[in-house]
């Protein structure tokens, strides 16, 4: 059974330790600037481990990082550890769900804002060794060789960590370095670096953490032992 993992040990990789400093405003607003090369006056809020459940109907999804910036463009950061088969449907719910929130009753279509998903895989989700892996739409005929770009607003990105190819901002190259449990190279990566010693130094953090794990713990141990006594009972 799963065991928690001592909270000394938590790098940056670690989901846990991944919300709490991509939830700092800044270092979430440098971060995408970097990746996507634009400039963002401000993000109006920043929030981790957001469940959008909406409805005892409908399966939620908890977004790890989910922010929004003036324009009202959304944007979801995820830590993946796991090389799951069914990754770029997880990321196409993750987008769902953001429209979802986005378009209220009443709200037009033609303003739907821009919905960006980023996975940052700790393994290469493309195995061609890039940093960045860009997921964009096409639409004409295959069979004639017609390929023609098609936004409707929805971008999806993978970074790796375990690149050959740099292929990506120096400021993202070394947020991917520090995720690997390197030292910083850039001044965005000191900040993070910074970032992420005083999280790994704060007391209520840190028992916040034990009280996740221990609850997570308790439900894995339970859902095992009723588990076996319903193998029992069957015979």
């Amino acid at each position: 059974m799963h065991q928690p993992k001592p909270f000394e040990e938590l790098t940056l990789a670690d989901n846990f330790l991944f919300c709490q400093v991509m939830k700092c405003e800044p270092i979430c607003r440098q971060f995408l600037e970097s990746l996507l090369g634009i400039r963002l006056q401000e993000l109006q809020y920043v929030a981790k481990q957001s469940d959008l459940s909406d409805s005892l109907l409908y399966r939620g999804n908890v977004l790890d990082i989910r922010a929004k910036d003036a324009e009202g463009n959304f944007y979801d950061i995820e830590m993946q550890n796991k090389p799951l088969d069914y990754m770029d449907k997880r990321l196409r719910a993750y987008a769902a769900v953001m429209d979802r929130e986005m378009l209220r009753k009443g709200d037009k279509v033609e303003n739907l804002p821009q919905n960006i998903v980023i996975a940052v895989c700790s393994f290469d989700p493309g195995k061609r060794g890039l940093a960045r892996y860009e997921v964009w739409k096409q639409w004409g005929d295959r069979d004639l060789g017609i390929a023609l770009d098609y936004d409707d607003g929805a971008h999806v990105y993978y970074l790796n960590t375990t690149y050959t190819t740099a292929n990506a901002p120096e400021d993202i190259l070394d947020f991917l370095q520090i995720v690997k449990g390197n030292p910083a190279r850039t001044d965005f990566g000191t900040v993070v670096n910074t970032k992420l010693i005083e999280v790994k130094n704060d007391d209520d953090i840190k028992e916040a953490y034990m009280t996740v794990e221990e609850y997570a713990y308790d439900r894995a141990y339970i859902a095992r032992k009723e588990g076996r006594a319903e193998g029992l009972a069957k015979g």
